[in-house]
């Protein structure tokens, strides 16, 4: 997993124009019709320059022969003259706001249908992919750059095939006078060009320097504006430190950022003093050629603005294919992050779930170590589940308890050993259907800023309301009476980030993320210390409830108050991710180990 992030850069550069091709048929697929529009439309303004120059010719030569003879007949053509270029000018704007829209909606389309396809993949990705600092470098930059790119590769796709029309139709008129005009249109164009690829590529690789930085300044800059730290802050006086950080990385970005804007206008300057040089040698030939009688006066200025609009889609032919290069280097980091490929995913000949369990988990041998670690977090597991049983988790901070239960529900995928059910290897089973068959609230549960009726009803989205079972739920976490206390019952929208509702204290969160962990419907409960922020009388209550609820379904719950363990069928007890004891607690009490340390360790402070 992390070589593929490292080794972005490279698969990016390798797939450029596959890539491309990619989006084309992406927008095509989107919008249909639009493109087509946009197409005609790029089509006619195209030749649409060429038009303009005609008629802006024809009336210089009016008014050229019109001179000192007001009531001549070209006198009156200028008139008419002076109505076609109104109205050719009234068209072409009229073209450009149709093109405009047109762009807007196509805009508009592929930024959300990119965004979702983000977010859809980053749903689907591994718990661990979110603990590696590539994949979230790479997720900051396709978040930043990609919902525009590809509407940007369509519209600079557009623009070429725009400016090329322009420019072969000025080519065919700057021929008409000299072959000589062509290549000194094309010369003036180069320098600038080159140097936009260069600079393009530049941007490419300091933009993916940047981003550690930028994360950093956007980590503080979090910190300081929402609720998430905001009593520490001010507790521990933090702010200005925080503060000063933010300051310090956005002060290194602006500096890098601005002297990389200053070398590139100083490039770009140069490259346009040779263009506007090549034009005056160009103009010079041009008005010679007036001079001897070859071309009109009117002729002269059509030469002219032909020579500067040919010059001009040469740019604009050179820099379209300058920003598709920099949006397609990119959209490559876009493509390479939905190409990636979870490791835990659905095995192609995939078993169904025994539902209800007859034989339980099994863990064999289970070692598990987290990414960028050299230590296991697990060695050596060796555990039964059976079906119905509950299971009390004990273990001093960081002996593996969460980790152990992340690995039973497959959120990680083991290193070594084996987990089966019903003596099926996990790894055989459709992890959406393995995930389903358990309701679990980890200690850092969600706060989500939603109704109270949608925070419990998350617990199982399939499952409808109508025999009461949200309610029944929250009598069962203890938190029915406070809802009813709530404005709006539970259509009450909860915390203060999205809407004016209500906020909870943290032991009444707790309250209201096991009614979610109740509500749903699975073979396996599992509350991993749920309840840290409640009084004893309540976490006794919720054990009770959670248990009684329990009743037939295999449960699992980690307590530091090991006098809860005590309800357990079983208690299990870890030491530096190992599996030291298990038994009931009289058992465990009587062998005298870590158990019997931690829990004589408890009593000692109440008798104390």
């Amino acid at each position: 997993m992390s070589n593929r992030l490292r080794n972005l850069p490279e698969l990016v550069n390798r797939r450029t124009i596959h890539n491309l091709g990619r989006v084309v048929r992406l927008v095509w697929q989107t919008s249909p019709r639009h493109m087509i529009a946009s197409a005609l439309l790029i089509l006619i303004q195209g030749l649409w320059p060429l038009l303009l120059l005609y008629l802006f010719k024809r009336f210089v030569d009016a008014v050229t022969l019109a001179v000192g003879r007001p009531e001549s007949a070209a006198a009156e053509s200028v008139f008419w003259l002076i109505g076609a270029l109104v109205l050719a000018n009234g068209l072409q704007l009229l073209f450009g706001g149709l093109t405009a829209l047109v762009r807007e909606r196509q805009s508009m389309e592929m930024t959300d249908l990119i965004t979702s396809q983000i977010h859809a993949k980053t749903v689907s990705m591994d718990l661990a992919f979110f603990e590696n600092p590539d994949y979230n470098n790479t997720l900051h930059l396709v978040l930043q750059e990609s919902p525009s790119r590809p509407t940007q590769v369509v519209q600079n796709l557009m623009q070429l095939g725009q400016q090329s029309i322009t420019m072969v139709a000025m080519l065919g008129l700057l021929w008409s006078l000299h072959w000589f005009l062509l290549p000194l249109l094309i010369i003036g164009a180069i320098p600038g060009v080159a140097l936009n690829f260069y600079h393009a590529h530049r941007l490419y690789r300091r933009r993916q320097q940047w981003v550690p930085l930028e994360r950093q300044a956007n980590y503080y800059g979090w910190m300081i504006t929402t609720a998430f730290a905001a009593k520490e802050i001010r507790l521990l006086l933090t702010g200005d430190l925080f503060r000063e950080r933010y300051q310090q990385a956005r002060k290194q970005l602006r500096v890098e950022k601005l002297d990389f804007s200053r070398q590139q206008a100083l490039a770009d300057n140069l490259a346009q003093w040779l263009a506007v040089a090549i034009v005056l040698v160009a103009l010079g030939f041009i008005a010679r050629q007036t001079i001897a009688g070859a071309i009109t006066l009117g002729g002269m200025v059509m030469y002219y603005q032909a020579l500067q609009r040919g010059q001009a889609s040469v740019r604009g032919i050179l820099s379209s294919g300058v920003r598709l290069f920099e949006d397609s280097l990119f959209i490559g980091h876009l493509y390479a992050f939905l190409d990636l490929k979870p490791q835990i995913a659905a095995p192609r000949s995939r078993k169904p779930v025994p539902v209800p369990w007859r034989q339980g988990i099994r863990l064999e041998n289970v070692c598990f170590r987290y990414s960028g670690k050299q230590e296991n977090a697990l060695t050596d597991i060796d555990l039964t589940i059976a079906p119905g049983e509950h299971i009390a988790l004990v273990g001093v901070n960081g002996s593996g308890k969460s980790t152990l239960i992340k690995v039973i529900c497959r959120l990680y995928e083991i290193q070594n050993g084996r987990i089966a059910l019903d003596g099926i290897d996990i790894r055989e089973f459709d992890p959406a259907d393995w995930w389903r068959q358990f309701s679990i609230l980890f200690q850092d549960m969600v706060h989500y800023q939603n109704s109270v009726a949608d925070n419990i009803w998350f617990g199982d989205i399939r499952r409808t309301n109508s025999n009461g079972h949200i309610e029944e739920a929250a009598r069962l976490a203890g938190v029915d009476r406070l809802i009813e206390k709530l404005p709006q019952g539970y259509q009450t929208h909860l915390g203060r980030m999205l809407a004016d509702g209500a906020e909870l204290s943290s032991g009444e969160w707790q309250k209201i993320g096991v009614a979610r962990a109740l509500y749903r419907d699975a073979q396996m409960v599992i509350l991993d210390e749920p309840t840290s922020a409640l009084d004893a009388a309540a976490e006794q209550q919720i054990i009770q409830n959670f248990l009684r609820l329990a009743r037939g379904k295999s449960a699992i719950f980690i307590s530091h108050r090991l006098s809860m363990a005590r309800r357990a069928d079983r208690i299990v007890v870890l030491d530096q991710g190992r599996v030291v004891q298990q038994g009931d607690h009289h058992t465990l009490m009587a062998e005298g180990g870590e158990y019997a340390r931690l829990f004589n360790l408890q009593a000692g402070n109440y008798i104390h």
